[in-house]
């Protein structure tokens, strides 16, 4: 059992990534920026502010890295910073333009999750995200069920 795990897990995200990015692609975005479109959407559509501070922490990214791929979704005109409750940070929040991204690419992570579990019983599914949850918990991470 030693080292099967996480050889799986590796092989999986390696398939849904590259799955993520060709569909992604026809609309100029990475399956990552796909993503990052999607929490701005159901965030704001939940009254939720967010901050950078808050997607590094929703994708347990670097603070380097996430503003990386900020900075090309702003120059891309995807979102835009604006003044934030918190005088320290600017929000982030979806421009038209990523908007109407964001609704032709929403389907995306759905249609995926239907191809990956197909053929699994809805009991094998709860078991999964058990056994990932704590996995996840186990690294010391946290499960976002309400993103």
């Amino acid at each position: 059992m030693e080292g099967i795990a996480l050889r799986k897990i590796r092989i999986l995200f390696n398939y849904i990534r590259r799955e993520w990015n060709n569909k992604a692609k026809e609309f100029g975005l990475s399956g990552f920026q796909c993503r990052i479109l999607h929490i701005l959407y159901l965030r704001s559509s939940n009254n939720i502010e967010t901050v950078q501070k808050d997607l590094e922490k929703l994708f347990n990214s670097s603070k380097s890295g996430m503003c990386e791929i900020l900075i090309a979704m702003e120059n891309n005109e995807l979102i835009k910073r604006i003044d934030s409750s918190n005088s320290r940070a600017k929000q982030i929040v979806l421009t038209k333009k990523g908007l109407d991204i964001h609704e032709k690419t929403s389907s995306i992570g759905l249609e995926l999750e239907k191809v990956v579990t197909q053929n699994i019983t809805k009991e094998e599914f709860e078991v999964f995200l058990k056994v990932m949850n704590t996995m996840i918990s186990n690294l010391g991470g946290e499960d976002f069920n309400d993103w």
